[in-house]
């Protein structure tokens, strides 16, 4: 009988192992950081919500795998994920290639950069107008990472002294009419949840100034280090199914409009 208790130890010990080697997790419990981002992620009150809790709750459901929720600022978390620190997942990153030379990014939506203009501002329509006016200052998350063609003008205004930064969204559309700040780059399903905030003074305007539009995609980004190609290739299995059989949709229907939606997720 003991004999025969080995035996089952050992299976199941060498199962466990198998498995562990031809599935997404890891030896450990996973730390995925969040970030604070309006209706992609809250945690008002100590409990999350949004998009991004979402999309991570059916993932782990599905890979079975252990995790350790983390909510940080935008910042610290790619400098923890791209400096083989402590955070082993992240939600809503976008891409870009320095991150790609480090990180598994895996889209799961595709998210349209817009401006919010306060009333003060009205007058201006265009992005020549904003540029051209220097008293005239721009607010950015610090550590985000817009498109290509906001990245430049981010630029020429920072020689400027024309950029105020801030930690997170929501602090992004406080300043906004206040501090000086005339206008914030952020997106709809954002907005969405800041848009009641009592820091916000009068009417609000939304253009697009990209010329080539501004839809980026976002993605679930694992560390290189911590995820061999063949784990990640379990993440992005999950990921991709979710999208075909209409669970990313069902998520972001809760959020955002069916034409939103539809765009969203037209990537």
């Amino acid at each position: 009988m003991l004999m025969k208790n080995f035996f089952i130890f050992v299976l199941l010990f060498t199962n466990s192992i198998f498995a562990n080697n031809h599935n997404g997790c890891l030896d450990k419990s996973i730390n995925l950081a969040y970030y604070e981002i309006g209706n992609i992620f809250s945690s008002d009150a100590g409990r999350f919500t949004g998009l991004d809790h979402d999309v991570v709750l059916e993932m782990m459901k599905r890979s079975k795998c252990e995790y350790h929720p983390i909510v940080m600022k935008r910042a610290r978390i790619w400098n923890e994920i791209l400096n083989d620190g402590l955070v082993d997942i992240t939600t809503s990153a976008i891409l870009n290639q320095e991150r790609l030379e480090k990180l598994w990014i895996f889209p799961y939506m595709q998210l349209k950069h817009k401006v919010f203009l306060n009333e003060p501002s009205k007058k201006i329509k265009k992005i020549d107008d904003f540029m051209a006016n220097q008293n005239l200052k721009l607010g950015i998350v610090r550590g985000y990472v817009y498109n290509d063609f906001y990245n430049k003008k981010i630029e020429e205004l920072k020689v400027l002294n024309r950029v105020v930064e801030v930690v997170d969204d929501k602090k992004l559309f406080e300043v906004l009419d206040t501090q000086g700040v005339h206008a914030v780059i952020s997106y709809p399903i954002v907005y969405s949840k800041y848009k009641k905030a009592k820091n916000t003074r009068g009417k609000i305007e939304v253009f697009e100034w990209n010329p080539e539009g501004s839809f980026v995609p976002a993605g679930m980004a694992f560390s290189k280090a911590k995820f061999s190609k063949e784990k990640a290739d379990v993440w992005a299995k999950i990921i991709s199914d979710m999208k075909k059989d209409g669970t990313l949709e069902k998520f972001m229907s809760k959020y955002i409009s069916k034409e939103e939606t539809r765009e969203t997720l037209a990537f």
